[in-house]
């Protein structure tokens, strides 16, 4: 989420969040219109965004996972 050595524009590398890393992810909001499941394949798809602290950005994120059989 933010790589060492590169320019901090946000200035937030100096105050880095107290669990001892530059940034971290949190926030994920489930997409459910774009959930889908495959029977087929075995799996389900989820789309959801995730907030990083550093650069503060929203991602549009994709998980698949597979079904337990």
């Amino acid at each position: 989420m933010c790589r060492p050595g590169l320019p901090d524009p946000s200035g937030l590398r100096d105050r880095p969040p107290r669990i001892g890393h530059p940034s971290f992810a949190y926030d994920a909001f489930i997409l459910s219109p774009f959930t889908r499941m495959d029977l087929a394949e075995g799996s389900i798809t989820h789309y959801y965004l995730m907030s990083t602290v550093w650069p503060y950005q929203v991602q549009v994120m994709r998980s698949v996972l597979a079904l337990g059989r």
